[in-house]
């Protein structure tokens, strides 16, 4: 499909806020489960006596995780239904989150972040579906925007409150808050959540074999497109994520109660952007948006890998453009989604896997990557998020434009 179907798929629709509130619950258990860990990593590495590559393990095994069982929710999903599949990933959550709890070596935390990991990813998946279901290019674009308010709320609220159970109780207790609000929202789907995909919908996609509907994709070119350039935009995120219990406790010594002010502001940042797209999404089409915040953004990031190795203004340097670069996401993500979704809605559970595969196996790339070359000081994380916002560029002017 190219350019101009996308932009033709853009009727506007205004969504009901219950039903944005329902998936944001949903789409905050991958969230919380690594926001309210990052703070109690430091005392896991401790306990345990990790050097940093292997405390880094235990976030990208929940990377992998992620990015690996994306492709098993989506088809999934389109096949039997969006409501059994998620409250099948919520039963594996509960369960990897326990054995997290329960962990007595840096092995077994590993594998049970691995699990808990499985689980959320169909919280991650179904939710985006769902959303195209009900909605057109115009509206799931807004719909997925004002989701930030609740997964926003996770980056802003989960390392203060990890902060405060790791110090106050002991870092296992980070696992106790995930696994009540997964019992929670499992609840919640089965007497809230109806189906929303047709029945002749699953009978078309019984039709196609698992695989094929996936592997089908990598030859549409404006799908990968869109897709590539909101998962290298996400490697931006997940960058800072991975990097910043050293380089905001470690390098500028910020103690475990404050840490979680610094998420709390980026994650400001990323909610209102997010509420700006929304806005801007009742006078411009996706397509517009993205093309137009794309290429300034990666000045930002080259401000960021400048005082990053002059040390020009010290932190301040650091987390001002940092700031800019994270709330970028909060435009890009929901534009680059929806288009994605919109390109091809018969195949919108599979489109959903294949975003979430490549982000979360980006993600796990960048863990690994930002713990091998940790020197320190915030170059590492600087110079992944400059190379993520060039490859995010190149995904959308390159790949995306010619297909057009």
């Amino acid at each position: 499909m190219n350019l101009a179907s996308v932009a033709a798929l853009s009727k506007h629709e205004e969504p009901r806020w219950s039903f944005v509130l329902v998936m944001g619950a949903l789409m905050t258990l991958a969230s919380i489960s690594t926001d309210l860990y990052l703070p109690a990593l430091p005392m896991m590495s401790r306990e345990f006596r990790l050097s940093p590559v292997e405390a880094q393990a235990t976030l990208a095994s929940f990377m992998t995780g992620m990015g690996v069982s994306q492709l098993f929710y989506g088809p999934l999903s389109d096949r039997v239904g969006r409501r059994r599949t998620m409250l099948l990933g919520v039963g594996i959550y509960i369960a990897g989150t326990a054995a997290c709890g329960l962990a007595d070596s840096i092995r077994m935390l590993i594998i049970a972040r691995f699990v808990q990991a499985v689980g959320a990813c169909s919280a991650h998946v179904v939710p985006r579906a769902m959303i195209r279901d009900k909605f057109a290019l115009r509206g799931s674009a807004q719909v997925m925007s004002k989701l930030s308010v609740a997964t926003g709320a996770a980056p802003m609220f989960g390392p203060l409150l990890g902060g405060y159970l790791s110090t106050v109780f002991h870092w296992r207790s980070v696992f106790i808050v995930p696994a009540i609000v997964a019992l929670l929202i499992g609840s919640w789907i089965y007497y809230r959540i109806e189906e929303t995909v047709s029945d002749g919908s699953m009978l078309r996609a019984r039709s196609e074999p698992a695989i094929r509907s996936v592997l089908g994709l990598f030859t549409e070119r404006t799908v990968m497109g869109f897709v590539l350039c909101g998962a290298f935009n996400a490697s931006v995120f997940f960058a800072y994520l991975v990097s910043a219990p050293e380089l905001l406790m470690g390098i500028y010594h910020i103690p475990p109660q404050r840490f979680g002010w610094v998420f709390a502001t980026n994650a400001i940042g990323y909610i209102l952007t997010n509420q700006l797209n929304a806005r801007l999404l009742h006078h411009y089409d996706p397509l517009t948006i993205l093309r137009a915040v794309r290429l300034p953004t990666i000045l930002v990031a080259v401000v960021l890998v400048y005082n990053a190795y002059t040390n020009t203004f010290g932190m301040l340097g650091v987390l001002v453009p940092l700031f800019f670069a994270l709330a970028s996401g909060g435009v890009i993500g929901a534009n680059t989604a929806a288009c994605a979704l919109n390109a091809d809605p018969s195949r919108a559970g599979s489109i959903s896997s294949l975003i979430g595969m490549l982000a979360y196996g980006l993600a796990a790339l960048v863990s690994l990557l930002a713990g091998l070359f940790q020197n320190g000081t915030a170059q590492p994380m600087a110079i992944i998020i400059l190379c993520s916002m060039i490859a995010s560029a190149f995904s959308l002017f390159v790949i995306v434009r010619p297909a057009a």
